[in-house]
């Protein structure tokens, strides 16, 4: 750096750096014959401690480029009475820009400056709602007909595979009413089987497959626990695929947290 910038640039961004971005300074550097970008400046400048005074959060240039001195005045000088999308369309013509009016939005909005349009609805004002009396079909061609069934109803008791809701692997699920809420109408069918045959699932306990496999949901497989035997088995990785090994596991798991409990409560 030392050998491509003699002493002469130094003394220049050291003059020139307080108060100003990085970009300017190359813009001034560039006037004054020396050939450098904003990154180049950026560089010598943490090279060599020189300090602008400005924060870092300060330093991109996104509106200072965007948005010169001249467009800056032309939207002062038209924004009253304007809506956004028609200053758009006026900065752009003007300009020759390709401004979008989310654009213009922001550049107002930063700079607090108001166009005194009320955007309010009045009552009686003109809308496209209003040309049509209640009970009117906009698009009678593309509404559901009345008794329309979807393609992918289910009756109640069909049984389906899908990913349930915070889970990443597939469950198999079970329709059991028909009020066109999922949440309600759908339950897991493990949960399903082992309530047909045992009753009510207590509270704080969860149905695990034995084998691991979330397809197998016959009886057998199934097996009602409690969530700390569950951490207990995965804090271990003491999983295995064997049904009659992991019903062992999980008995002793929750016997272990039993006695674990009884002692802390003496």
């Amino acid at each position: 750096m030392i050998w491509k910038y003699p002493p002469e640039f130094d003394a220049f961004i050291r003059e020139n750096a307080p108060g100003r971005h990085d970009w300017e300074i190359a813009e001034l550097a560039r006037q004054a014959g020396w050939d450098v970008n904003e990154q180049q400046v950026k560089c010598y400048r943490n090279n060599h401690k020189i300090k602008t005074g400005i924060s870092p959060n300060c330093e991109k240039r996104k509106y200072y480029i965007k948005y010169s001195p001249e467009i800056e005045q032309f939207i002062r000088d038209n924004v009253n009475g304007v809506q956004s999308s028609e200053l758009t369309r006026m900065v752009n013509e003007a300009f020759g820009t390709s401004f979008k009016v989310s654009q213009i939005q922001g550049f107002k909005k930063n700079r607090k400056i108001v166009s005194n349009v009320d955007t309010k609805f009045v009552e009686g004002s003109p809308n496209v709602r209003s040309q049509f009396k209640k009970g009117d079909h906009i698009s009678p061609a593309t509404e559901f007909k009345k008794g329309h069934i979807p393609d992918n109803y289910c009756e109640v008791g069909s049984i389906r595979v899908r990913k349930g809701v915070g889970r990443s692997s597939a469950q198999t699920y079970i329709k059991l009413t028909d009020t066109h809420n999922p949440r309600k109408d759908w339950q897991l069918y493990n949960r399903y089987v082992w309530e047909q045959a045992n009753g009510p699932i207590p509270k704080g306990k969860c149905i695990v497959y034995l084998d691991g496999n979330p397809d197998n949901c016959s009886l057998d497989n199934l097996m009602c626990v409690s969530r700390a035997a569950i951490t207990y088995i995965n804090k271990r990785h003491l999983k295995q695929t064997d049904p009659e090994l992991m019903r062992t596991q999980y008995i002793t798991a929750m016997l272990n947290n039993e006695i674990y409990r009884r002692e802390k409560e003496e």
